[in-house]
Order: C-alpha cells, then structure tokens, then sequence
C-alpha cells in the first residue's frame, strides 16, 4: 500500500491541466426582424384580403421561402401565397414563417379581424 499514493500522483500528473472545450462556431446569420401585413385590418366574412412578409436579412442569409398559417382556421383560411379568407366571425393570428436554404428560420406574425 505504500506505493499507491505515489502512483495516484503520477497518473493525477500525467493527465495534464483540463483542456478547454472547443469554442462554438458563430451563428449563422438571421433575420433581424420579420413584419406580417397588414396588421389589425378587419374583413367580411368571404372577403379576401392578400398579406406581405417583409423581412430584414444579412447579404449571406440565402434565398427565402415562406409559408403561411392562421391561429383558428375556423373563421379564416390563408392560401399559400398568404391570401386571407374570412370564414366566421372572430380574431385570428396570420403567421409568416421565413426558411432560408440553410434551414435556419424565423416568424411574424398580424392580427386579422372578421366580422
């Protein structure tokens, strides 16, 4: 037993100082910021009313799809080329959701009324 404490320090010694974990890549580049419009318009039950997504990108964000989608597709439906229908009466949310070809991603979002 007498040889086991000076063979615990060696092998504590031989391993060296904790190494420092690799640091992480940089994030990808994101969107700064996604508007859905118009937002807070009312429209009539069977009216139509055609949404926009602008969208503020760094140059190296890469070509951007959208898709859209309502909160309650009971009183609205969006087609998607982000035309609104209205259904029935009530609010919805109308979501915008931006996909670069890098898969990184990001939404916005307007509030629809139907009367």
């Amino acid at each position: 037993m007498r040889w086991a404490f000076p063979l615990l320090l060696l092998v504590f010694l031989g391993c060296g100082a904790p190494q420092e974990p690799e640091p992480l890549p940089p994030p990808g580049p994101n969107p700064l910021w996604v508007q859905v419009n118009p937002d807070g318009r009312t429209i009539h039950v069977g009216d139509t009313l055609t949404m926009s997504a602008s969208v503020l990108v760094p140059q190296d964000f890469g070509s951007v799809s959208v898709t859209w989608a309502v909160s309650d597709d009971e009183v609205a439906t969006v087609s998607s080329e982000g035309i609104v229908t209205g259904l029935a009466a009530g609010s919805i949310g109308v979501r915008a959701t931006l996909m670069n070809n890098k898969g990184q991603w990001t939404q916005g979002v307007a509030t629809l009324h139907v009367e």
